[in-house]
């Protein structure tokens, strides 16, 4: 398992904070000998939690899911509309039923390029913890939405693993994805002056501000595909001898 003479520990670390099935199936994506260049870290920083909420869907004509979480703790589709942010998103609501009639990359771009031909009442289904007023926004340009909130996001401290490799003498490859994991990593770090982090938007990064990292990459498109890129290409550069 290990890349020329190095051993294990001395192998550029990967330090995954994604829920752990996420983070899982973000590194099964990545190409085996990308696995094997690096020691992988899994360190959630959040739990994902379902709320079970009693949620009468036949008063709504379609819903807006910013996450897959959303979906996997929604209802049903049972054929009703659905704008979703980002494709895999898109994937599992099409897959629980949902007619996916719009794709974006952000929020925001979902708001922007509104597919004017859908009629409320719309139903977000989020976490908790949520940005960008997606509901508030629909209603005020017209388009019915309410929010229900359908899973928690419950943060957890980094492991001990992570934290010794953050601290350490050995590069590491720190993907962030979200704005609140990015501020709960924030608030538990030390000196991080060997830590390469990615970032997977602007906004994720805006919480990562002042953290002293060696290098710091933001995403020019908030996809999982560029995002296996980027870790992908320093993943090698970080290898090599």
């Amino acid at each position: 398992m290990g890349n020329n003479d190095k051993t294990r520990v001395d192998l550029p670390v990967l330090v995954m904070t994604r829920p752990e099935a996420s983070a899982q199936r973000f590194v099964a994506g990545l190409p085996r000998k990308i696995q094997e260049s690096a020691r992988i870290i899994y360190s959630p920083l959040i739990d994902i939690c379902g709320t079970s909420p009693q949620i009468d869907v036949d008063r709504c004509s379609g819903a807006v899911f910013t996450s897959a979480n959303g979906v996997r703790h929604g209802p049903k589709g049972h054929g009703r509309a659905a704008l979703c942010v980002g494709q895999m998103t898109a994937s599992l609501a099409a897959d629980r039923g949902w007619d996916v009639r719009q794709v974006a990359l952000t929020a925001d771009s979902l708001i922007d390029e509104m597919n004017q031909s859908l009629a409320g009442p719309l139903v977000h289904f989020s976490g908790r913890y949520h940005r960008g007023d997606v509901a508030e926004r629909l209603t005020a340009l017209g388009l019915e939405t309410s929010r229900v909130t359908v899973y928690e996001q419950l943060p957890r401290p980094l492991t001990a693993e992570a934290d010794h490799a953050l601290a350490g003498e050995t590069s590491v490859l720190l993907p962030l994805f979200s704005p609140r994991t990015a501020k709960h990593f924030a608030e538990q770090v030390r000196a991080l002056n060997k830590v390469i982090a990615v970032f997977m938007s602007p906004a994720v990064a805006q919480m990562g501000v002042g953290l002293g990292f060696a290098e710091r990459h933001v995403l020019a498109r908030p996809t999982a595909q560029l995002m296996r890129q980027t870790v992908e290409r320093l993943v090698i550069e970080n290898s090599l001898p």
